[in-house]
């Protein structure tokens, strides 16, 4: 009896055993894939206690789809995360204008599809790298090295992106890129130093001409500021002498009026408002000559200046 129940309840329990190990547990930031005979059943299987068909009838896999992981171009990513420096050789490309310059990028992503990502390509993570390489290629071959230093700088991020997941979108990679970030755009190392240098000859070339035209946008208003100053005093002036000579001219003509008039009497006129306008500047000395004395002469001018 004891050998019997044997032979029937300990394959039963070995059965069990076995379906037992169909049991998983999926993480919050995980999802799961399912396979049936290698063909997949369930894509997307979220976070929980879960059972499957033990193997090998089915199998399943897990992988962390929040985390946002770390591709790097021009570099190494693991040694870069580490710290430590890549050969430059990786980060060289070209540019239209043939110049070199030294290129690294990282890009973030996500997994948005697992299955695509797992089982539609074998290296998905590789093929966004080389994606990513041959799309700055053609950006850096599209335009010249003092655009990607400075200007196009933005530019060549925000296009990698654009054209690396368009690319994978296309392969059904199962990827979405969260950021492309432009880690340095230089030249080589080689020739660092005297590209900095013509950088900074261009920045002083601008700074000086800012400062000149600063210079004329304050001097010349002020200038011409003066000179309509100098205009409209003229212009005062010259009417002031005219109006001036209109009035003496008056008084003349009023003067030989009267003259023609009474030629005499205005004649003594004349003569008495002269004396009125120049006797107060002049030195006088009043004589009595009834009294004695030595006799003087008198003197309207003190022409020898005694």
């Amino acid at each position: 009896m004891t050998g019997r129940l044997l032979r029937i309840g300990l394959p039963a329990l070995l059965v069990a055993v076995w379906f037992a190990t169909g049991f998983y547990t999926v993480e919050p930031e995980e999802l799961a894939v399912v396979k049936r005979f290698g063909a997949v059943t369930e894509r997307a299987v979220p976070s929980g206690f879960h059972w499957r068909l033990p193997v090998p009838i089915e199998s399943h896999e897990k992988f962390r789809t929040t985390t946002v992981y770390k591709m790097g171009v021009g570099m190494i990513t693991r040694d870069f995360l580490r710290g430590i420096p890549s050969p430059e050789e990786l980060s060289l490309w070209l540019t239209g204008d043939t110049n070199i310059l030294s290129v690294k990028i990282m890009i973030q992503y996500t997994v948005v599809d697992l299955a695509h990502y797992l089982y539609r390509l074998t290296g998905a993570q590789f093929l966004m790298a080389k994606i990513a390489e041959a799309a700055l290629t053609d950006i850096l071959g599209g335009m010249n090295v003092d655009d990607a230093l400075t200007v196009n700088r933005p530019l060549i991020a925000s296009e990698i992106r654009r054209r690396t997941q368009a690319r994978l979108d296309e392969l059904d990679t199962g990827i979405s890129i969260v950021s492309v970030n432009l880690l340095s755009v230089d030249p080589p190392s080689q020739v660092i130093d005297v590209f900095r240098d013509v950088s900074n000859a261009a920045a002083d070339r601008e700074r000086i001409i800012n400062e000149a035209n600063g210079y004329a946008n304050s001097v010349i208003p002020r200038a011409r500021g003066e000179a309509s100053w100098i205009v409209e005093r003229g212009q005062a002036e010259r009417d002031a002498r005219i109006a001036e000579a209109k009035g003496e001219s008056a008084r003349f003509l009023s003067v030989l009026g009267e003259y023609r008039k009474n030629p005499d009497a205005t004649r003594r006129r004349l003569y008495l408002e002269t004396l009125e306008t120049v006797l107060p500047r002049v030195d006088r000395y009043i004589i009595d000559v009834d009294g004695e004395g030595e006799r003087f002469d008198l003197k309207i001018l003190d022409l020898d200046g005694q």
